[in-house]
């Protein structure tokens, strides 16, 4: 039987549950976006939700290398979701509406802690990550499969050890992933944040 078949079900259902980035929904009505500020951690999802009119929401001022948007919200185009990859200030208007005060903003932090539950003895530094990542599970003697896993389910990366270990995740794209730790007995996974 393929082992990676059997894997993938198992990590996109645990993916899509407590996981999985939070959402942060901003409801776009009359004339304002609601709330029109908040502070988000790094991983999270921006959710612009139509509730009447015909608005946009559209990047106004953004930090370095983030993406912009620009999409209409109307009762065409309900949803939009952006996902954040720079830590920074975000501003934003609805075009139309943006002389009548219709703007917002939203900044993105640096997760102050990433919930571990009960690994002890697993461990990811720095975590966001720019160019290396370092993986402890000095607790295990026995070889210990590392996996990197993108939010889709795909394996971007594998290896074999004993002890811990320096990854280099500078050729991954900003966004957030999942080290996947199997020993023989268990398998753990921590969300890891790649923002260069």
């Amino acid at each position: 039987m393929n082992y990676k078949s059997l894997l993938l079900p198992v990590l996109v259902c645990f993916v899509c549950s407590s996981s999985f980035a939070t959402k942060h929904n901003i409801s776009v009505a009359d004339f304002s976006f609601t709330p029109s500020s908040l502070t988000i951690p790094l991983g999270d999802t921006i959710v612009f939700n139509w509730v009447n009119g015909t608005h946009t929401a559209t990047s106004t001022s953004i930090p370095a290398g983030a993406a912009p948007f620009d999409a209409p919200i109307s009762s065409g185009s309900v949803i939009l979701t952006y996902v954040p990859t720079k830590v920074g200030s975000y501003a934003y208007i609805c075009t139309p509406h943006s002389s009548m005060g219709m703007t917002g903003s939203f900044s993105v932090t640096f997760p102050t802690s990433i919930n571990q539950g009960n690994l002890p003895v697993f461990s990811v530094s720095p975590n966001p990550a720019r160019t290396n990542i370092q993986v402890q599970f000095s607790d295990y003697q026995s070889p210990t499969r590392i996996s990197i896993i993108n939010i889709i389910g795909k394996e971007l990366y594998n290896g074999v050890y004993t002890g811990s270990v320096n990854i280099n995740v500078e050729n991954l794209p900003d966004g957030v992933y999942f080290i996947k730790i199997e020993t023989l007995k268990k398998s753990y996974i921590q969300k890891l944040i790649v923002s260069h």
